[in-house]
């Protein structure tokens, strides 16, 4: 067996999104042929001694030293078995942290000079962080309670504090990224703390969420105890009589025009803006029967009514604003962006507001 100390120069694998952790068996499926390739001079001139390194981005198809982590593992080979797709899947043990000193890519593979990374000494209070964290694993409601049971049963009572860490830390529910950060932590003592403060992170995040959701169901129910008051007030009001029916003034308008000898066209008109308005709620154009109690007992349709005095009917909008309009209109069909957009809208209305000879 090859003396890991001193095999400072070894094959490199460069993964997407996986973080290894020493002491985790991980099982990867490797399809880059620079990575076969290294896995292949691994088993056949490094006694299977490997370094796996993240890449920083998993998007990048060929990843150069800029784009890889500077901190990973160095690892030995347990299995290698070859996919129906011909990509190979990797079984490893990552052993030690290390740091990617240098990176040598070459037209056949990747390889690194390599330092093993070295933890502080732990600290009696590493114990008690442990502990701490033992005692979240017991609520599904953080990320370290999201781990498996399959997973959970790799924790074992024999495990040293180092070892269940990283054990933690290999399986928790978070990203690539930040499984990075706490790969580079210098000591267990910061690697507890940290996965502390992701259950912190968790609960804080729970509360707000709490909170919105609270805020929310106490808007809807506000809402439906409005409703429920609307209709209450109005059975109120209908048993006083302080309420004009709707369809008592519906049926006085009919009678009012059986009654008169209204040219028939006329009779016709208002029947169906009357019916218009019964059925859909929409409001009539004819100036009577918008001017009716039934009609103005519709707040929307008074509050309307009100400000019409104030608009413009369409037909009495002159050529400019359709002209001005349709040019502008044009334009954005053709998608012609040569000119500004604002130049079109400051164009659109000088058109618009010039007067016409």
């Amino acid at each position: 067996m090859a003396d890991l100390k001193n095999t400072m120069r070894l094959p490199l694998i460069c993964t997407r999104g996986i973080v290894s952790f020493p002491g985790n068996d991980t099982t990867i499926d490797i399809g880059r042929e620079k990575s076969i390739n290294a896995v292949n001079l691994a088993k056949d001139n490094f006694d299977e001694f490997i370094v796996i390194a993240s890449q920083i981005d998993p998007s990048v198809d060929e990843p150069t030293a800029k784009d890889m982590f500077t901190v990973g593992v160095v690892a030995r080979i347990s299995l290698v078995s070859v996919n129906k797709d011909q990509s190979i899947r990797l079984v490893y043990t990552p052993l030690d942290k290390v740091n990617l000193e240098e990176i040598e890519i070459t037209d056949e593979s990747y390889f690194c000079e390599i330092s093993i990374k070295d933890n502080k000494a732990s600290t009696p209070q590493l114990k008690n962080y442990v502990m701490q964290i033992m005692k979240l694993l017991e609520d599904p409601r953080n990320p370290l309670g999201e781990i498996s049971q399959y997973h959970s049963s790799k924790i074992t009572a024999n495990q040293s504090s180092e070892q269940l860490l990283y054990v933690l830390a290999n399986y928790v529910n978070v990203s690539h990224t930040k499984k990075q950060e706490m790969l580079e932590l210098d000591s267990y003592e910061e690697l507890a703390q940290y996965l502390i403060s992701l259950v912190g992170y968790s609960k804080a995040s729970q509360k707000i969420e709490k909170e919105i959701n609270d805020k929310i169901r106490e808007k809807f129910e506000k809402n439906q105890r409005e409703v429920i008051l609307r209709e209450k007030l109005k059975i109120v009001k209908d048993e006083l009589g302080d309420v004009t029916d709707s369809k008592d003034e519906g049926e006085s308008i009919r009678k009012i025009l059986e009654e008169n000898p209204y040219p028939q066209n006329i009779k016709n008109r208002v029947l169906d803006e009357l019916k218009r308005y019964e059925t859909m709620g929409y409001g009539p154009s004819n100036n009577n029967v918008a001017a009716s109690d039934v009609v103005q007992a519709n707040p929307a349709l008074a509050a309307l009514a009100s400000q019409s005095v104030y608009a413009v009917a369409q037909n009495d909008v002159l050529n400019p604003f359709w002209d001005a309009a349709k040019a502008f209109g044009q334009t954005m069909i053709n998608k012609d962006y040569s000119v500004p957009m604002q130049e079109l809208l400051d164009a659109m209305v000088n058109q618009i507001i010039t007067p016409t000879e």
